[in-house]
């Protein structure tokens, strides 16, 4: 249920798209709201099931990421949890993905002391677009 609310706070009536489902738009979710639109637009163009969505979003970030292996985490967060941290985002005019990237990564060297900090540093990000505040 709370994914619900959540998705359906992401997705203002006038942004929803009646011939997609629920689950189209939670693919999209924890993207900018312009992706959002653009993938949502794809979707319904094409005819694309939640899968064949899915495909193409998994697809479109294999692409986009350097030749460094990445890796898919998942992370469980209450519905308001989900919501400040897009705010958050927001508001370092960040991307959700980006944004948690760079504090999960300034907690990690919080906790393991700077000497790990620095080698982190001089190790570039698989994401050239992430970049420290």
């Amino acid at each position: 249920m709370r994914n619900y609310a959540w998705i359906a706070r992401k997705f203002p009536p006038s942004r929803r798209r009646d011939g997609l489902s629920l689950q189209h738009h939670a693919e999209v979710a924890a993207l900018p709201a312009p992706a959002q639109d653009h993938w949502l637009s794809l979707a319904e163009a094409h005819g694309w099931s939640r899968n064949e969505l899915r495909r193409h979003l998994r697809a479109a970030r294999t692409e986009s990421q350097d030749a460094g292996a990445t890796e898919d985490v998942q992370v469980t967060a209450s519905a308001e949890q989900c919501d400040r941290w897009e705010k958050a985002a927001q508001h370092m005019e960040s991307d959700l993905n980006d944004w948690m990237i760079r504090k999960v990564d300034e907690a990690a060297a919080t906790a393991l002391g700077p000497e790990i900090a620095d080698d982190a540093a001089r190790s570039p990000h698989p994401d050239s677009s992430v970049a420290s505040e």
